[in-house]
């Protein structure tokens, strides 16, 4: 037992020092991503959300690639507007499969949300994992950027 606690414990601190690794069944490998993401809120032909809301864009950083969400949810609040949506993100490796939850507040438009990753393509077949988003969303342009941060989960060879 005690020799199980030793081994979480090193494969926690590697996680947190953002290393990929095998996770200790051997059949899934957890690695850390980190970078941006910008998205443009649109409407109309492209976008058959039931929310009538879309938003596409581009991430940067450890994925890089192209970014589409339908917005499933949106409620307004008086101090946060609450979102939910089904995301795709598409690199050139494959498609991460999420689905976002989070909040915009109404003042200033912060935006605080979160990817859980429930599937995809390619080398993300079969991933799971979950993907943190802070930023900002002008509500005059429509435009959010988020920092995302993260750690992805995909079955080993």
């Amino acid at each position: 037992m005690l020799k199980q606690v030793r081994l979480l414990s090193v494969f926690v601190f590697v996680l947190a020092l953002g290393a990929s690794t095998v996770l200790a069944n051997g059949n899934r490998s957890a690695t850390r991503v980190n970078g941006t993401i910008t998205l443009t809120l649109f409407g109309g032909p492209g976008c058959d959300s039931p929310t009538g809301l879309c938003s596409t864009g581009s991430t940067s950083g450890d994925l890089v690639g192209d970014v589409f969400s339908e917005v499933t949810e949106f409620t307004e609040g008086r101090v946060f507007n609450r979102v939910r949506a089904n995301t795709t993100i598409t690199t050139a490796e494959g498609q991460l499969i999420t689905k976002l939850s989070g909040r915009v507040a109404v003042a200033d438009g912060a935006s605080n949300t979160r990817l859980r990753i429930v599937g995809g393509t390619g080398i993300y077949e079969g991933a799971r994992g979950l993907i943190r988003n802070e930023g900002t969303l002008d509500p005059a342009t429509g435009v959010e950027t988020v920092i995302y941060t993260g750690t992805v989960v995909v079955p080993g060879n």
